[in-house]
């Protein structure tokens, strides 16, 4: 017998939630008004179909425009008659879920998900609808929604739950990996990626908890999958240094070497973070040094080699090399929050006010000329 499908398009299902612009408040309190670049939100038209209405969002999304992001998702769905069917409603709902959660909204986007969940009900499901969906199986939700429904409890503070919750995907992608006739059995690479995706993601909340020796083992189950990832190899031998296990850091380093060649970027990215646990920064910084200058848009080794000269007391060429990268490439390292917080460190450093304040302030308009929306202002430092 078919359901009745539920309405998820329904007004009453989002919450009333200003959408606010960081940086737009920090020119505000710290820039004259005819030097803060425009940072208005972008009001696309009312799509008159639903594909229309997609192609936009991936047009907002790809620019980070995530105010726009949640008013259009908001604006599809009570507005257009396509989203009416679940299957497409859950689709638009996750952009709209998506652009909350980078905005930090992260309470109101929990609450418009509550009304959702759960994703996995019967009703939810397109076998409640043999009439409209024939010969179709599973869950509507779209993958995407599942993980980020299984990241909600973290963003708002309870990262065990959301532990338990990838482990239950995590048991899913297994199933359809050993099943015979499903999709996987037709795209093994499915089920494998979003498998490996999901203990990196589960791995990366362990470490956040400082359980390093679980997070280990998430990896090398991650390994057993792709037992010849170099990237992977390469994050488990820099865990390990952190926990102390130079030996078997040297052992997986040694491996990534084998796999890829010993001039790699990321066999001299090993190199340079094992010498930093040795203590020998001045070597680790001629390696991070090798990289950027091979590669100027790497910009982890650009600010790795900044911090080593934090530490060997050149805060002056620190602050270049971080200017040098952010001029060269504004909209994205321009915009690296962590490249940001550093510059700002070297800033505190090297300056007093009110030459301080101004270089800070120099920083926020740059990057509230290219950055997108949800940017994290507290890279700059500055005192409210």
């Amino acid at each position: 017998m078919s359901l009745t499908p539920p309405d998820l398009t329904d007004a009453r299902l989002f919450s009333a939630t200003s959408l606010p612009d960081g940086l737009s408040e920090v020119l505000q309190r710290h820039v004259p008004s005819g030097q803060q670049p425009r940072r208005d939100p972008v009001v696309p038209s009312e799509p008159a179909t639903l594909s229309a209405a997609i192609e936009t969002l991936n047009h907002l999304v790809r620019s980070q425009s995530w105010r726009s992001v949640v008013q259009l998702g908001q604006t599809t769905l009570v507005h257009l008659v396509e989203p009416r069917t679940p299957d497409k409603a859950l689709l638009v709902w996750l952009y709209r879920l998506l652009g909350l959660t980078q905005l930090g909204l992260y309470q109101a986007a929990k609450s418009e998900l509550d009304h959702l969940e759960p994703l996995e009900s019967s009703a939810l499901c397109y076998e409640a609808y043999p009439d409209q969906y024939p010969n179709q199986k599973g869950f509507m939700a779209p993958w995407e929604l599942l993980v980020l429904a299984a990241r909600m409890p973290a963003w708002n503070g309870d990262i065990y739950l959301t532990l338990d919750r990838l482990h239950h995907l995590l048991g899913m992608t297994r199933a359809h990996q050993e099943a015979d006739a499903t999709v996987a059995a037709d795209h093994p690479s499915l089920w494998v990626g979003r498998s490996m995706a999901l203990q990196l993601l589960k791995a990366g909340y362990l470490l956040q908890l400082k359980a390093y020796t679980a997070a280990l083992g998430v990896l090398h189950q991650a390994l057993t999958v792709e037992p010849q990832n170099p990237g992977l190899k390469s994050a488990v031998g820099r865990l390990m240094l952190q926990t102390g296990n130079i030996a078997a850091a040297e052992t997986m380093f040694a491996e990534v070497k084998q796999l890829t060649s010993d001039h790699a970027d990321l066999v001299v990215m090993n190199r340079g973070f094992w010498n930093i646990a040795q203590g020998d920064i001045e070597q680790a910084r001629a390696e991070f040094v090798k990289v950027a200058q091979r590669c100027p848009n790497h910009f982890v080794a650009v600010n790795n080699a900044s911090v080593c000269d934090f530490y060997l007391g050149r805060g002056s060429d620190a602050t270049q090399a971080l200017e040098t990268c952010m001029n060269q490439e504004p909209s994205t390292a321009g915009v690296c929050p962590v490249l940001i917080r550093n510059l700002c460190v070297a800033y505190e450093l090297g300056y007093e006010n009110p030459a301080l304040q101004n270089h800070k302030v120099k920083k926020v308009v740059d990057v509230a000329t290219w950055a997108g929306d949800g940017w994290d202002t507290t890279a700059f430092r500055l005192s409210t």
